[in-house]
Parts: structure tokens; sequence; C-alpha cells
């Protein structure tokens, strides 16, 4: 049996789950591979040519069943980290201003692929393990060579870029910090309470760290 009293090393769960386990999981539970888990996909899933995830179906960015704003006031689609689109102009996106996000609704990665390919990104002859997958490189590539509002926040690709960043000691507090800095996202009462919140937080932190 698995112990439940610590937290357990991916080959633990290996041994007691068996080696396909995160795989299983996603398919047990209707889980979708996307953000900064993507780099465990490509270890896991076989990698297809570019051309086989090029399907003509929207994304359905908008339809909000569920999604996020982030601290910035950006919304950030469902299961789409790294995109970004300021929460007023939901209401009528400006293609100019949001290029791969208006692709991406309206054409899928079909529309992304022919508007990245337009701008000199070039398929990685080892393939892609998802359509997501595809879909962060060709933003990433973007992002560097003709980016937009509509592709970020820069710390997102920068960890997908190089993943052994993500395995920085961050203190859990800084993105309290950076939430009670936001002007527009808090109300004087949740002020008060991010503000409790960063000193046990940051109490927390000074304590692990003895």
């Amino acid at each position: 049996p698995l112990c439940r009293g610590r937290r357990l090393t991916r080959a633990e769960l290996a041994l007691g789950l068996g080696e396909d386990y995160i795989a299983a999981t996603a398919r047990s539970y209707g889980l979708s591979v996307n953000g900064r888990a993507l780099n465990i996909a490509r270890g896991i899933y076989p990698a297809r040519p570019a051309e086989k995830f090029l399907d003509g179906e929207g994304c359905g960015l908008t339809r909000g069943m569920h999604c996020h704003v982030d601290l910035y006031g950006n919304y950030i689609p469902p299961s789409c980290p790294g995109l970004a689109v300021n929460i007023h102009d939901l209401k009528s996106i400006n293609p100019e201003k949001y290029p791969v996000f208006t692709r991406l609704n309206r054409g899928g990665i079909r529309a992304l692929w022919d508007y990245a390919r337009e701008h000199g990104f070039v398929p990685d002859p080892a393939g892609y393990v998802t359509k997501c997958d595809l879909c962060v490189k060709m933003r990433n590539f973007l992002m560097k060579k003709h980016p937009s509002a509509d592709i970020g926040p820069q710390c997102f690709y920068d960890m997908m870029e190089y993943p052994d960043k993500a395995k920085q000691r961050i203190p859990y507090w800084n993105t309290a910090v950076l939430l009670l800095q936001a002007e527009h996202a808090l109300d004087i009462f949740m002020k008060n309470k991010l503000a409790l919140l960063i000193g046990e937080l940051q109490r927390v932190e000074s304590l692990q760290l003895l």
C-alpha cells in the first residue's frame, strides 16, 4: 500500500500504481494534459507529426463554463494557460490586438498553424504528443518572433521551455503579495484578509526553512 503520510516520488507512485499511472489517472478522471503538465506528457505519450493535429474546429475559448481571471485582469480561457485577454475586451475582441486568441477561438489549431507558418514557424520533426503541445510551441515561437497582447505571461513560457526553473523553491506568499498589489482585484475587506494570509504564509515558510 502507498504511504499517505508524506509526498511520494514519481518512482514510488509508479511502483505502487503501475508505470502508466499518470495516463491511466487522466483517463479515469477525464483529464486533459495542459500547461506545465505537457512536460510530463512528452515522456508518456507517443509523438506524432504536427499535421495529425490540424483539425478545423474552433477551440471555444469564450464558452465561459470555466475560466480564470489573473491578477492583471486577464481572462484565461478554460484549460489554456499562456493565453490572456483583458477581461474588459471580451465583449468585443479585436482580432488585430488579439490575433492568436481570435484564430484559436474561431478556427482552432489549423488557423493558428497557418498564422504561425506565415511568420516562420518550423514544426519539430520529432513531432508533438497532443495538439495542446503543438499549440504551446507555436505560441512560444510567436511570443519571441511576433509577439501580441494575447500571449503571456512570459514566466509561463519560460517554465515550459526551461522546466528546471519550475523546480526552484518559490515562497508561497509571493503570489499573495502580487495579488494584494493589484489595483482592480480587491476591496478593503479582501485586502485585509490577504494581508493576514501573507503574514501566515511567511511564518510557515520561515518554519520550513529552519
